[in-house]
């Protein structure tokens, strides 16, 4: 009897690892990977939703910074008519934009007065505004198509 409690003071006495305390002696390897392998999974999946975050920010400006473009050739486009002899003429842009980044314009022109100019007039017409739209340096960057529909 007296052995065991001299056993029990010795083991008291003696310091004990973290890893005992939680009843552990240590990790194996498996344990070790496998906890590696969690942070890992964790870090990629972070890393990429922050860069699906950006790329849709960039996107997004990208989006904003054309439409302001658009907007101001609307504009011109108002701007060189009423110049021009044709005052108050509508004018409105439909945009297509495809996965791969082409962007097809279709300009409508409506007055009366340009239903009524001959289709050489009409021709020489739509050069003058797409020599206008071509002006602009981000519609060189791209591939743009602009089709124009006079009514």
């Amino acid at each position: 009897m007296l052995s065991l409690l001299q056993k029990a003071r010795e083991t008291y006495r003696k310091p004990l690892r973290k890893a005992e305390v939680f009843g552990k002696k240590g990790r194996s390897g498996y344990e070790k990977y496998s906890i590696c392998r969690s942070y890992g999974f964790t870090l990629t999946v972070w890393l990429s939703a922050a860069g699906i975050v950006k790329s849709e920010s960039s996107e997004r400006t990208k989006e904003e910074h054309y439409a302001a473009l658009e907007q101001q050739y609307v504009e011109d486009v108002r701007e060189y008519l009423n110049k021009t002899g044709y005052p108050d003429s509508g004018v409105m842009c439909n945009r297509v934009t495809y996965e791969d980044g082409r962007r097809e314009y279709t300009v409508f022109l409506h007055h009366r007065r340009l239903a009524g100019l001959a289709e050489e007039e009409k021709e020489a017409l739509v050069q003058e505004l797409l020599q206008k739209a071509m002006e602009e340096e981000a519609f060189q960057k791209e591939e743009v198509s602009f089709t124009f529909s006079i009514s």
